[in-house]
């Protein structure tokens, strides 16, 4: 096994694997990192780059209002030349407020069901230029809607945040229940390799909106109108990821308060479904533009055959191609892999400092070779 282990120093000393039989040896080399951001929010070895909402950055690709539609739909957009980063809505009872929401012709002629207030998924919407909207409707406790990016390199989040989380009392409109009342809830995940990674939630408005574990959710009153602004810090929650993660996802939903008082009310009026127990129909959140810190250090050698198995590479020793190395978290999860060109060189790009492991993949090794350290 080959271990580097990348301090804010990176200073790392090189630290060689031995295989056998014909012998083979990988070296890691710990490139020097670019200069790193100035200050916060990027550690030492890392830079920053923006997520933006809109033509510039993540922006659906549709005409006119860019407006997602559908059960699931996948955008890929480049964070920088060398890393994609691939955003995806999962819908499975189509709750988001998009053109095809069936909840808009089926409830119509219902007092209060209005088009989800006009507010629909969709950058530049809504909430204005360089924000996404999300809206959607909840007829059940288990409808909601996830939205997930994935990193092709592992990277950090220390400011993701999500605005307008608020509720609205049952009671509050009586003539509009059980549709007008709601609460925003948002529960957010971190992985790596699919290995759940700590994160931090901190209500910017102190005790606002409520976490309890990995979820934010609005302060819930019956019949109080707890709409807020856009802006307001009272419902506002900012996610601090600060390990190398390849996935982060967030799941809005209504709240249980606000399910918990349809419930209360009794069945709801036809036409809505004998099993509706957490009914809305205007909701939405506010996602805004956050920072991703994208990893400076390079890491990789040379693996080749040692033939007289001195540990040194000797001008007759030949180079190793087509050998898969892999690139391992402290837990031992592989979190992406390199075949070794006809050098047998191999490299890791755009990592930010932390302590990986490169090892050998052995069934892409010559038969007879045997890893020694």
């Amino acid at each position: 096994m080959l271990k580097a282990a990348l301090t804010r120093a990176l200073a790392a000393p090189l630290v060689t694997a031995i295989v056998a039989l014909p012998l083979v040896v990988v070296t890691t080399i710990v490139a020097t990192p670019e200069v790193a951001s100035a200050g916060p929010p990027c550690p030492a070895g890392t830079h920053a780059e923006q997520t933006t909402w809109g033509p510039t950055g993540i922006n659906w690709p549709r005409p006119g209002n860019n407006q997602s539609s559908g059960t699931s739909e996948t955008y890929v957009d480049e964070l920088t030349p060398d890393v994609d980063v691939t955003f995806s809505i999962s819908d499975p009872n189509n709750n988001n407020a998009d053109a095809d929401n069936p909840y808009q012709a089926a409830y119509g002629g219902m007092f209060g069901w209005d088009n989800v207030n006009g507010v629909t998924t969709q950058v530049n919407g809504a909430y204005g230029a360089g924000y996404l909207t999300l809206g959607m409707n909840s007829i059940r406790t288990t409808d909601h809607v996830t939205f997930t990016f994935d990193y092709e390199s592992p990277v950090l989040i220390p400011n993701f945040s999500i605005g307008d989380i608020d509720g609205v009392g049952y009671g509050n409109s009586p003539a509009e229940e059980p549709h007008e009342s709601y609460q925003d809830r948002l529960t957010f995940a971190a992985e790596r390799d699919g290995q759940n990674v700590p994160l931090t939630l901190t209500p910017l408005g102190g005790a606002t909106p409520v976490v309890s574990g990995q979820t934010a959710q609005a302060n819930y009153v019956p019949g109080v109108n707890g709409n807020l602004n856009p802006g307001d810090a009272a419902g506002t929650i900012e996610v601090t990821v600060m390990e190398p993660i390849t996935r982060f996802s967030f799941r809005y939903s209504n709240g249980p308060d606000d399910a918990a008082a349809d419930q209360a009310a009794g069945v709801p009026p036809a036409p809505l479904p004998a099993d509706a127990n957490s009914i809305s129909n205007s909701h939405a959140v506010r996602v805004n533009f956050f920072t991703v810190c994208v990893g400076n250090v390079d890491l990789g050698d040379t693996v080749f055959f040692d033939l007289d198995g001195d540990g040194v590479r000797d001008p007759s020793d030949p180079p190793a191609p087509g050998v898969t190395v892999e690139l391992r978290d402290p837990s031992g999860n592989v979190i992406e892999t390199a075949v070794t060109d006809s050098n047998g060189n191999y490299l890791f790009e755009n990592l930010p400092p932390y302590d990986w492991t490169v090892t050998v993949d052995q069934s892409t090794l010559p038969t007879g070779s045997v890893p020694t350290v």
